[in-house]
């Protein structure tokens, strides 16, 4: 898995500068490459891990809300890959979705518009997310010298593109 996100980075024109990106919540595990996958389990969801804090006034659920990986790095990830290690007997609440499918959808003005505007990606609730877990928040090595520190916060166009694989 993460060959392939470092070939389809490179064909991608990503900058020189970055690697694949590194979670501030993920741990050095030799089992998932020393810290560059993010493990996504039940086992710490009990702990108290995952989204499902940010919306706990709704829902224990983070189907709950669409969200994009990696936004409040101020170099975010152009692509995600999830690849599931033991599938549950009933449930799951991934979803993927085409944002350029829904762009594609709404009018020309209304386009226009959006393409003014910014939005603040705030994470920094990843903090209570570290306490809870007992592990450190990596403020250092997250893929792009630009995501560095422990404010997990950044503002972006609200429209943003990739770039086109060069295949």
């Amino acid at each position: 898995m993460t060959e392939l996100g470092q070939r389809i980075g490179q064909l991608s024109g990503r900058p020189k500068a970055s690697g694949l990106h590194v979670h501030p919540l993920t741990e050095d595990t030799p089992e998932l490459g020393s810290g560059v996958v993010a493990e996504i389990s039940s086992d710490k969801q009990k702990k108290g891990g995952g989204l499902r804090h940010a919306f706990d006034d709704k829902s224990t659920l983070a189907s709950t809300g669409w969200h994009s990986d990696i936004t409040f790095e101020n170099n975010p990830s152009d692509y995600a890959a999830l690849r599931i290690h033991t599938l549950p007997e009933t449930g799951g609440d991934t979803l993927w979705g085409s944002a350029y499918e829904a762009y594609d959808r709404i009018s020309p003005k209304l386009a226009e518009f959006l393409e003014t505007l910014t939005a603040t990606h705030d994470a920094n609730f990843f903090h209570d997310e570290a306490r809870r877990l007992g592990i450190p928040i990596k403020a250092v090595g997250r893929g792009h010298p630009m995501n560095q520190g422990e404010d997990l916060r950044a503002v972006h166009p609200v429209i943003r593109t990739n770039r086109e694989l060069l295949v």
